[in-house]
């Protein structure tokens, strides 16, 4: 493949930094903090932007790679996702910095370490004077929107346009944050993200522009509610046992032997299995935070769903409840395990499927419009997740399993063939000056260039 007809030859490592796991997302941002100097957009002002890609940057929640078909899954199949990893760039080793939501996104957003932009947890304030990325194209000509989940802030900077879930959001009827106050929409969360993305795309933006689009979606985050007809589609599915479902933790440190996160102890029978509160009995599982437990699946669901949509998804429910009580009292341990290890991969990987069906319709509106020509396209969650191995599901741990991501993007219509990126380690932080394919230059503050050359859309060499 010629230079000119590339605009990613070579990517760059970056001193002191990991290697953005965020499964094919913020390849550009999330390894150093990037800012324009006044004669740099200047300069860049003479950009035709014609010249200039458009961007979309496509995020999910906790979506493992081990549960996408491009990085051999034989969980289910993503053929939507393996489009962009087909016709661009896969990665096969990134990491995240911090394998836990907001934390990561801060990440992404600011391209700083945790430690640097304060963003520590779930729960501590974002310092919203920082610099964002969406703020850095705004400035510099793009129109930009984001929809979907953020998980921190109501009022996105350096967005033109926006719809954003508040904090964690639900899946079913979801409630929105918007320039003009909170709405509540009618449907399953990961189709109204997208017809809300499809809509800008199709009549809200200036097409005199380049735009940056941020498509997000809550999906496959707890507690996993499908969209009805998906959850009847994978109910009663069965799943291969990892090898490691039933880990004893013989040969492992402290955390790993007091980790929440196990399935069989942690996985609540009713927010995550669905068992429904009406039907379940405390009895059964009496270590369990029954507020926890049956007041999520209250708010999520039996506070939320319509009676229509009830009975839909009633016809799977009424089967998970008779199935757990007459069995479960009678299930060995290492069953009772396999039980809700079944269960959560049916729910998990059902959201998924919705995730992936869904690109599909975005992807197949940029090849329809002409838009693929001249857009660069980039998937990755904000984390990978646990599928059972080592008995667990969740992040948060620094292992192998959570911290790698998928990773994978296509610039449409100009990389043709599929490649795969392999040099990252887990020292080193990817981070993909993604403004040098709009044909800027960019001051780094926090990580120091080695190895990176960077070519723009037109094929002409940026200078570093």
């Amino acid at each position: 493949m010629s230079r000119q007809n590339t605009t990613l030859i070579k990517l760059f490592w970056h001193r002191y930094c990991k290697v953005v796991i965020f499964p094919a997302g913020l390849l550009m941002l999330s390894s150093c903090s990037l800012s324009m100097s006044g004669a740099t957009a200047n300069k860049n002002a003479s950009v035709s932007s014609a010249n200039r890609p458009n961007i979309l940057f496509i995020m999910s929640d906790d979506h493992a790679y081990q549960a996408i078909s491009a990085y051999g899954s034989k969980l289910i199949d993503t053929p939507n996702i393996d489009r962009l990893a087909k016709q661009g760039m896969r990665f096969t080793n990134a990491t995240v910095t911090n394998s836990i939501c907001a934390p990561s996104r801060a990440t992404i957003l600011t391209g700083k370490h945790t430690h640097i932009n304060g963003k520590i947890d779930n729960r501590m304030p974002f310092d919203d004077s920082q610099q964002t990325f969406p703020q850095i194209f705004q400035r510099n000509g793009y129109q930009t929107a984001m929809f979907g989940k953020l998980h921190f802030g109501n009022n996105p900077k350096g967005v033109d346009d926006f719809m954003i879930l508040p904090d964690q959001g639900d899946y079913i009827n979801p409630d929105f944050e918007t320039p003009n106050g909170t709405i509540r929409k009618q449907g399953y969360v990961t189709d109204i993200i997208t017809d809300e993305t499809l809509k800008w795309l199709k009549a809200g933006r200036d097409q005199s522009k380049p735009f940056m689009l941020a498509y997000l979606h809550k999906a496959p985050h707890r507690s996993w509610w499908p969209r009805a007809d998906k959850f009847a589609e994978f109910y009663g599915k069965q799943y291969p046992l990892p090898d490691s479902l039933f880990d004893d933790y013989a040969s492992r440190g402290t955390a790993a032997k007091t980790a929440e996160m196990t399935i069989r102890k942690f996985m609540l029978p009713v927010k995550d299995t669905k068992v429904s509160a009406d039907r379940y009995d405390p009895r059964y599982e009496p270590y369990v935070n029954q507020k926890d437990n049956i007041g999520v699946f209250e708010r999520q669901y039996t506070d939320r769903a319509t009676a229509q949509q009830k009975i839909e998804y009633e016809k799977v429910l009424s089967q998970i409840a008779q199935d757990y009580n007459d069995n479960w009292p009678t299930m060995s341990e290492k069953e009772k395990t396999i039980w809700k290890y079944q269960r959560y991969m049916q729910d998990y990987l059902a959201t998924i499927s919705s995730v992936d069906d869904n690109i599909g319709r975005v992807l197949d509106y940029l090849d329809e419009s002409g838009l693929a020509e001249n857009t660069l396209v980039v998937y990755t969650s904000d984390q990978g997740f646990f599928l059972g191995e080592h008995g667990w599901y969740d992040k948060r741990f620094a292992y192998y399993g959570i911290n790698e991501n998928a990773f994978t993007g296509a610039l449409a219509g100009k990389n043709q063939g599929q490649s795969s990126i392999r040099r990252a380690r887990s020292k080193f932080r990817l981070c993909s000056d993604i403004f040098r394919c709009g044909g800027y230059n960019t001051t780094r503050r926090y990580a120091r260039t080695e190895l990176f050359t960077f070519v723009n859309w037109s094929g002409t060499k940026v200078a570093t």
